[in-house]
């Protein structure tokens, strides 16, 4: 009789559960180190543009800066911020993906 039963998708374990939890508090804390690295101005673009989902051109005008400049900081950020991460923890990748240029 139970084998007739639907199978539903198979829920994570408490081990698997612990284990993503610890993987994110370590690309958390990875993440702020990094962050902490930049001078505050670039610190602040790459807050805006890759956790608060602004463009670089609404970074740029909140930021009293040009876009122009907003996106060669931008740059330079994310460049010395992987340079800081280095290699991720298994699973995990430090790309931000693209906020888009206007």
């Amino acid at each position: 009789m139970l084998a007739k039963l639907p199978r539903g998708s198979v829920a994570p374990g408490a081990e698997q559960l612990a284990t993503e939890g610890m993987y994110t508090d370590e690309v958390v804390a990875s993440v702020q180190r990094a962050l902490k690295s930049l001078k505050p101005m670039d610190a602040a673009l790459a807050t805006l543009t890759m956790f608060e989902g602004f463009t670089p051109a609404e970074a740029a005008e909140t930021l009293g800066i040009s876009a122009g400049t907003a996106r060669t900081r931008l740059h330079r950020a994310r460049v010395k911020m992987a340079n800081e991460l280095g290699n991720p923890p298994e699973g995990f990748t430090w790309e931000p993906g693209w906020e888009g240029a206007q």
